[in-house]
């Protein structure tokens, strides 16, 4: 019985090192896949969302072509948009609230001055905010009389008092 005992406590012995050989592998494993998570989330996360200062540039861009665009009917006096440009000013809108809504869903909105929202950065345009929101108004009328949009947009109206906006027009 001697032997049988040695024999036995060795095999015993023996599956008790295997079975811990075989928890520490699978546990070593475990955090290796772990780590390896850990170590690709921020580049996809990077993907999908842009650094707080990559949105504000793009912001900037965007608030850029409509400043050139308000020098250019400042300097030449111009009284109406085209049609490219209204379109280059709603794209210009909708990438703006696209990044101020970017900014505030990550928690990286610093508000008044830094960070600007829409109406506040077209209150700094005054001539193109007039000459956007007559645009609009023309296309909201033509919507209601049934014209096309494209053709009521081409051509925006100027009243000939700039204070004179919201006051009923009588176009012929």
């Amino acid at each position: 019985m001697d032997f049988l005992t040695i024999a036995l406590s060795v095999i015993v012995s023996v599956l008790l090192i295997l079975v811990c050989m075989m928890m520490y592998f699978s546990h070593v494993q475990q955090i290796a896949q772990l780590n390896s998570a850990r170590l690709h989330r921020p580049h996809a996360e990077a993907a999908h969302h842009n650094s707080p200062d990559m949105v504000r540039r793009q912001r900037a861009q965007s608030f850029d072509q409509m400043l050139l665009l308000e020098a250019d009917l400042t300097q030449h006096g111009r009284q109406t948009l085209t049609a490219e440009e209204i379109q280059a000013i709603d794209t210009a809108r909708t990438t703006i609230i696209g990044c101020v809504d970017e900014l505030k869903m990550g928690g990286d909105w610093m508000g008044v001055p830094f960070d600007l929202e829409w109406v506040e950065l077209l209150e700094r345009l005054p001539i193109l905010k007039r000459l956007y929101l007559l645009a609009e108004l023309a296309a909201m009328e033509a919507d209601a009389a049934g014209i096309p949009q494209a053709a009521a947009k081409a051509v925006s109206p100027a009243p000939e008092n700039p204070k004179a906006i919201g006051v009923d027009r009588n176009h012929a």
